[in-house]
């Protein structure tokens, strides 16, 4: 499973972030709370450089808590300043606005003794695509100033914009992916979560390697919404089926609808509805046997 996502305008996108990077006083990196790891752009750190900056872990509310506190810790630890976040939260908005204030308030007394009074904290917002930049983006500047979708690559070109009580100007990029996904886990975790357009990899693929993983993380959860009963050692890709089959994606003949159940699954688990889950942990990626 070869994956080459890298369209033109996520490599102009990366160009466009080395030209305005001069121009910005404070970067927030956004990043899935589910997926902390797949869904951090290694190219990123390489241009950003010395430029202060902030790692969102968004999507908070769909990410199991336990885990995401543990992801804070491991960044922390890094020496890197992290924030969990629901960016459909104004508490968190809030939060990740006096967070950047403060953290740039040096730079902006500097910038005031030069005589430039009441000048804006230019922020630029970074992240893969689907992390959540636009909603963001409108929380903060309190309009609907960026257009949201929770398809991937909607965002295509650099925007300024000003929030209604000018102390913020925001800059919105691409969601920007790298040239290639090395790992199959990234690949496939990016895949689950909507980061990659679901007509890059086989939704059936996507969806059993899914369900292989929360069969391990969280199996109450898939006991309950597909209403599984099943024994340690029992085949997994039996249970999928079964899953299946009670979730009522049945062609004519009784012959189970996989790719009518992948779709369905896969909607379940990024819009929450099995709960909130993280399919990564700070140890590293798990081995997957038979798979």
């Amino acid at each position: 499973m070869d994956v080459h996502w890298f369209p033109g305008h996520m490599a102009k996108a990366l160009k466009n972030i080395e030209e305005y990077l001069p121009l910005v006083d404070f970067i927030v990196e956004m990043a899935d709370a589910r997926i902390p790891r797949s869904s951090r752009n290694p190219s990123f750190l390489d241009i950003i450089g010395q430029t202060p900056h902030i790692l969102l872990l968004n999507k908070k509310d769909l990410a199991d808590p336990n885990r995401t506190a543990e992801w804070l810790k491991h960044y922390e630890a890094e020496g890197l300043r992290t924030l969990a976040c629901n960016t459909q939260d104004s508490n968190d908005v809030k939060t990740l606005r006096n967070l950047a204030l403060e953290i740039s308030a040096d730079k902006l007394a500097k910038i005031e003794e030069k005589g430039r009074q009441n000048r804006p904290l230019r922020i630029m917002i970074l992240g893969i695509p689907n992390t959540g930049k636009s909603t963001l983006i409108n929380a903060l500047s309190a309009k609907k100033a960026a257009k949201v979708s929770n398809q991937a690559g909607v965002t295509r070109g650099p925007q300024w914009i000003k929030t209604r009580d000018m102390a913020l100007e925001l800059l919105d990029m691409p969601g920007v992916l790298w040239p290639k996904l090395e790992t199959r886990e990234a690949k496939l975790h990016l895949a689950a979560t909507g980061a990659i357009q679901d007509r890059i990899l086989p939704l059936e693929e996507v969806a059993y390697f899914s369900f292989m993983e929360l069969m391990e993380l969280y199996p109450d959860a898939l006991k309950a919404r597909y209403k599984l009963d099943w024994e340690d050692g029992e085949d997994t890709y039996d249970l999928y089926l079964e899953a299946a089959r009670k979730a009522g994606a049945i062609q004519s003949g009784g012959k189970v609808d996989e790719r009518r159940f992948a779709s369905r699954f896969l909607t379940d688990l990024r819009n929450g509805i099995l709960g909130p889950m993280t399919l990564e942990t700070v140890e590293g990626p798990r081995d997957h046997d038979g798979f």
